[in-house]
């Protein structure tokens, strides 16, 4: 099921949240595919969820030896991170710019195997780049912090953050208020259960 809408606040149009499914790619595919169109695109994917085998995954060096030695930051989150670490060959292209090619150097030794992730956890490189700093000695406290532990939420307190099991729920009972190839129905009864006013 795909579901978009805009928050407001007070007559002023606010944040636009969207989500869809794979059952809903699949049927916005073969709906496309029987207009005679050449395909599909998945856009968007950075506000995709990643997982933390995502955030913790670093590439491994290239087998030859030679790769980026020194870079600067092209993104003010990343602080200093990107000055140390693409020195050592890691140089996301999406936070760093290398500036020199060349042969790399030894990794230090690790001085710290724990658990780190930024200040902003959604932002995969970020992550890299943060663990990655920190197991070597460069951990700068602004950027990289210890974990946060997960809080029990409150429901009726803090609704929106209850998007998730609402998602859930909506996907148990199949609440819809988009329905058929040609018209939508706005209406909304069967969905007040799950999906709230």
């Amino acid at each position: 099921m795909g579901i978009s809408w805009f928050l407001t606040r007070g007559n002023h149009l606010g944040d636009y949240i969207s989500y869809l499914d794979e059952d809903s790619k699949k049927a916005r595919q073969t709906r496309w595919k029987n207009f005679n169109f050449a395909g599909t695109i998945d856009w968007a994917v950075d506000l995709q969820a990643f997982s933390d085998e995502d955030r913790n995954f670093i590439p491994d060096r290239p087998k030859n030896g030679q790769g980026c030695i020194a870079g600067s930051d092209i993104s003010l989150d990343s602080w200093d991170l990107c000055e140390f670490t693409c020195s050592l060959g890691f140089c996301p292209e999406t936070v760093c710019q290398c500036l020199e090619h060349g042969e790399l150097p030894e990794f230090p030794a690790v001085k710290f195997d724990g658990e780190v992730e930024a200040f902003m956890p959604s932002d995969v490189d970020l992550n890299r780049l943060c663990k990655f700093s920190c197991k070597y000695g460069h951990c700068p406290e602004e950027v990289c912090l210890p974990p946060v532990e997960d809080e029990e939420v409150d429901e009726e307190e803090n609704p929106i953050n209850s998007g998730i099991p609402t998602r859930e729920s909506n996907n148990k009972n199949r609440c819809m208020l988009w329905k058929g190839l040609s018209e939508f129905d706005i209406g909304t009864e069967e969905c007040k259960v799950s999906c709230k006013r």
